[in-house]
């Protein structure tokens, strides 16, 4: 990608490859942005599901048979 970039725009391969690295850097931040708030929420409600089930498969360890 930084040599197409370098040979397109008539840059330097490390200024091209600098670019090129820094697109990727604001893609992630940009991805990161946007998904942060739905990523949040569900890993508060793992934490808040979790224990109960926890608490469900204990149960059905000592109660095989369902009783």
């Amino acid at each position: 990608m930084a040599a197409l970039l370098a040979k397109w725009l008539h840059l330097s391969r490390l200024l091209a490859l600098s670019l090129v690295v820094l697109f990727g850097l604001d893609l992630c931040a940009l991805f990161i942005w946007l998904a942060g708030p739905q990523v949040t929420q569900q890993i508060q409600q793992l934490g808040e599901q979790l224990p109960q089930s926890i608490t469900l498969l204990q149960h059905r360890l000592e109660n095989p048979t369902g009783v």
